[in-house]
């Protein structure tokens, strides 16, 4: 929806609020002393579609794929986040951070095909916003539908079916 309001397709503009949140979100990014940082050169239309939609699927499929291997990093001398050459399984502090990145992610969260409609409601441009939304929704039960036969084809066995493009299985995050 930012996309529809804050862009200048034409010219490829951005709008003067957009850009003011775009170099809030790199500067709390910065502050995470992240070794690679994505490019900041977020000054396109296209470009800002880009970072949301990497940032969308991160804060939401990202966190139920890490929620779904939990259980793999349960003994850090199998997996850990981190791991000191030479030494026999990984170090106590950077599991324990993981441990808990992986409660956080695995809890239970709303799901993407639910409505969200009251987010919506009462905002600058309301039935634009719904009419987005709507659509999304038609899109993620189109998707649905795509991974529901997929899965119905699956000749390996699974403790569970493929939820990873499933978008009645991927949550909606805190993050988001």
């Amino acid at each position: 929806l930012s996309a529809y309001d804050y862009c200048n397709w034409r010219t490829q503009e951005i709008h003067p609020e957009l850009q003011l949140f775009v170099q809030a979100y790199f500067k709390e990014l910065k502050m995470s002393e992240y070794r690679e940082m994505p490019a900041a050169d977020v000054n396109t239309c296209e470009t800002f579609v880009q970072m949301l939609t990497a940032n969308i699927w991160t804060v939401t499929g990202f966190h139920r794929h890490v929620a779904s291997v939990g259980d793999i990093f349960n003994d850090p001398d199998l997996a850990s986040l981190s791991w000191m050459e030479g030494e026999r399984s990984g170090r106590p502090k950077q599991h324990g951070i993981l441990a808990l990145a992986i409660c956080y992610t695995s809890q239970g969260n709303p799901k993407l095909t639910e409505d969200f409609s009251h987010v919506f409601r009462g905002i600058h441009k309301e039935d634009s916003a719904l009419s987005v939304w709507s659509a999304f929704q038609h899109r993620l039960q189109d998707v649905h539908e795509i991974v529901a036969a997929s899965n119905v084809r699956r000749s390996a066995a699974h403790s569970y079916i493929n939820p990873r493009a499933d978008p009645t299985k991927v949550g909606c995050s805190a993050a988001v």
